[in-house]
């Protein structure tokens, strides 16, 4: 990759980091203790006098919202690792065979951490 596409690869990530976090502000707040971590916020305070079919609902959703809430940390945490990977010179190296992930493979999905033959291999494992 060169600089010119390396800062545009830079530039896309950190607009994705940017909305993922947005994202999860909606449904969640940052946990100080943990570095990267978020907490899921209940929305809906189940009132003493909700019936069990409202308990229960106020229970899925703040489930549902703790889905979410996962999902978006995973790919804020590659996003993180990818641009830990930019700005120290290591980015496009499998993490299993160091040896370097193809192009096409790359600009397909930016956050990719091994080559095709080592994902093949930990996939069939």
């Amino acid at each position: 990759m060169d600089k010119q596409q390396t800062e545009q690869l830079k530039k896309s990530l950190l607009q994705e980091k940017a909305a993922l976090e947005a994202q999860l502000s909606q449904i969640a707040k940052k946990n100080p203790a943990v570095k990267g971590d978020w907490t899921s916020v209940p929305q809906d305070i189940s009132d003493p006098a909700d019936s069990l079919d409202e308990k229960a609902q106020t229970v899925t959703n703040l489930e549902e919202r703790r889905a979410i809430e996962q999902n978006l940390e995973l790919r804020l945490k590659e996003i993180d690792e990818t641009l830990e990977k930019l700005d120290k010179g290591s980015y496009g190296i499998c993490s299993n065979c160091n040896l370097p992930i193809d192009k096409k493979r790359l600009i397909a999905k930016p956050a990719v951490k091994f080559c095709i033959v080592c994902a093949t291999k930990t996939t069939l494992a």
